[in-house]
């Protein structure tokens, strides 16, 4: 595969699978080769992307290849290649593995895995006091909200925060400001 197998992959990335078969007999190999592959839920193929005539099934997210007369010699190979892109998760997923196998006339290839991730942003609110504390008339309360990506890859989307300002308490003009990390 493009990224090699093992890979985290971000959401929409687009994938290239190769299938190759390989005469390991003594003698030209004329027989028709059929090859399934069912992908895997969380990947959809890539329209006109296959290196050789496939019957594409959306129903089942599948491909079909049937090789009339492949006449592949002994020790060589021939390599089926196609796209596939990969859907975006669930909002409640921050990970997912992706397993593809295909079969070969009847036997199953090597399973081949990717890790779909996506950014992930956590958010946590503090103060200085801290919560709970006993605090008297006129005394300053600090907040901090933490915000930290701990996925695998970069955020790039504008993060707003809002904080409603706690009854009982009045807000200090000009006292927001982001202490660490990019404006």
């Amino acid at each position: 595969t493009e990224p090699k197998e093992g890979s985290i992959v971000k959401e929409n990335a687009k994938i290239i699978y190769y299938i190759d078969i390989t005469n390991e007999a003594e003698a030209n190999h004329t027989l028709p080769i059929s090859i399934k592959d069912y992908l895997p839920e969380g990947m959809s193929y890539v329209e006109g992307s296959s290196s050789h005539d496939v019957n594409y099934s959306k129903d089942n997210n599948s491909l079909e290849y049937v090789i009339p007369s492949p006449d592949i010699p002994p020790n060589g190979k021939i390599t089926i290649k196609f796209e596939v892109k990969v859907d975006e998760l669930p909002d409640s997923v921050d990970k997912k593995i992706l397993e593809n196998q295909a079969e070969v006339d009847g036997s199953n290839t090597n399973k081949v895995s990717l890790n779909v991730s996506k950014p992930k942003i956590d958010v946590n609110k503090r103060s200085n006091p801290s919560h709970n504390s006993v605090i008297s008339e006129g005394e300053t309360i600090t907040y901090y909200i933490d915000v930290e990506n701990t996925g695998d890859f970069d955020y790039t989307e504008d993060i707003i925060i809002k904080d409603e300002i706690p009854e009982g308490t009045t807000y200090v003009v000009g006292s927001a400001k982001i202490v660490s990390g990019p404006n």
